[in-house]
């Protein structure tokens, strides 16, 4: 049985269409990235009322043990919390596959005030 990635990589390049909007995504099978192209107008995440609205890309990296991702784009984030507009955002897990264990989640948060994070998280399934 493939692994998620590999299950992914062998759909291709596709567009997703939802009612709000749609998602391109690209996939680089030399260097096993993916970019996903978004142009969404106020998608509601989870039926609570929080949403995401813009036109933004997220790419990102897939190995063993090292997870990044970066947002990029016109995001906003908004509903049941007060309303946010992302530039950018770096994010990475390292140790994503070591499970159980502890993990590194760290990033930056781009925006009118630039915000790091950094913690550690432990993960038994």
């Amino acid at each position: 049985m493939p692994s998620n990635y590999e299950a992914t990589r062998l759909r291709g390049n596709h567009t997703h269409e939802y009612p709000c909007g749609t998602s391109a995504v690209t996939q680089n099978v030399a260097d096993r990235s993916t970019r996903i192209d978004d142009t969404w107008n106020s998608f509601d995440l989870t039926s609570s009322g929080m949403f995401m609205d813009g036109a933004f890309s997220l790419e990102g990296n897939f190995d063993e043990e090292l997870l990044a991702i970066t947002i990029e784009g016109d995001l906003t984030i908004g509903g049941g919390i007060p309303k946010i507009n992302i530039r950018r955002l770096d994010w990475s897990i390292e140790g994503a596959n070591s499970f159980p264990g502890q993990v590194r989640i760290s990033g930056k948060v781009y925006g009118v005030d630039d915000r790091s994070f950094s913690f550690d998280l432990i993960v038994d399934d």
